[in-house]
């Protein structure tokens, strides 16, 4: 699934005409420095990381394993909420296991 996301990344980004930037921001920047110290992209990655933090703690809603097709992949096969990514081998084994 991993794969499938980052073609679709550089699939929007490459048409996209504006300049993308990417960089690593360095996570649990809050436990030593005040939030509101923090710059701006520090903040936003803490904000990002306690919501999450939330999705751990709650269970997933029924149409969270709705599967949406990636418009970078040709072709996407699905079973019962289970969509075959580029990891093959292991998504059809997972699959056969679910038949009854």
């Amino acid at each position: 699934m991993m794969l499938d996301v980052l073609f679709e990344i550089k699939k929007v980004c490459t048409n996209l005409k504006a300049k993308i930037f990417f960089f690593h921001v360095d996570s649990h920047q809050d436990e030593d420095c005040p939030f509101d110290d923090l710059p701006l992209p520090a903040q936003l990655n803490t904000l990002a990381d306690s919501l999450a933090s939330k999705e751990y703690e709650y269970p997933p809603p029924p149409w969270s394993k709705v599967m949406p097709h990636l418009e970078a992949s040709v072709i996407t096969f699905q079973n019962n909420h289970h969509r075959l990514t580029s990891n093959i081998n292991n998504d059809v084994i997972l699959m056969v296991k679910k038949l009854p």
